[in-house]
């Protein structure tokens, strides 16, 4: 049927439309969500030493493991760490953090550095260098980098925000 000029479209095909558009908006939304068509990441080290994560394994048959992907995460009422050093006291009062990480991990680096730039006292332990840490880190639940401890609550990942929430929290 020809469309008139002037003369709507028939409201039919104008609802058919509107929930062909919404289907392929949600559609569009929970690909684009998906760390990574299928939900799977996955890690390599090529030939020159440099780490790569990609969505699909490489395609030259080089060895890859699936990496399992979750969002920063907070808990409370864990077993204590290990008793830590620290390099230096800002205040008496300061709950203590300990950071469980890697020293190829960039969200490690960031919490690292945000650390040091704020005056934040904390103990830095490699879980890939320091036997006791790592178990340490499984203790805790360790299920991905950074592993933070503030007082008696961990934290997943890193975010400036949500760690300085835990941090207040715990002073």
């Amino acid at each position: 049927m020809e469309r008139m000029p002037g003369r709507p479209v028939k409201p039919v095909r104008a609802r058919y439309a509107r929930l062909a558009c919404a289907l392929f908006t949600a559609t569009l939304g929970a690909v684009l969500a998906s760390p990574a068509v299928g939900g799977e990441v996955h890690r390599w080290v090529d030939q020159q030493g440099q780490v790569h994560f990609g969505g699909r394994p490489p395609a030259d048959g080089t060895a890859s493991s699936r990496v399992e992907v979750r969002p920063n995460r907070v808990r409370s009422r864990v077993p204590p760490a290990p008793e830590p050093t620290r390099s230096r006291q800002k205040d008496a009062d300061a709950p203590e953090v300990v950071l469980y990480g890697t020293d190829w991990c960039p969200h490690c680096k960031r919490a690292r550095a945000y650390f040091k730039a704020n005056g934040i006292p904390f103990t830095d332990y490699d879980i890939e260098k320091n036997a006791r840490a790592d178990r340490a880190y499984d203790r805790l639940g360790g299920e991905s980098i950074p592993l933070i401890v503030v007082g008696d609550r961990t934290m997943t990942g890193f975010s400036a925000d949500s760690f300085q929430r835990l941090y207040q929290a715990a002073q």
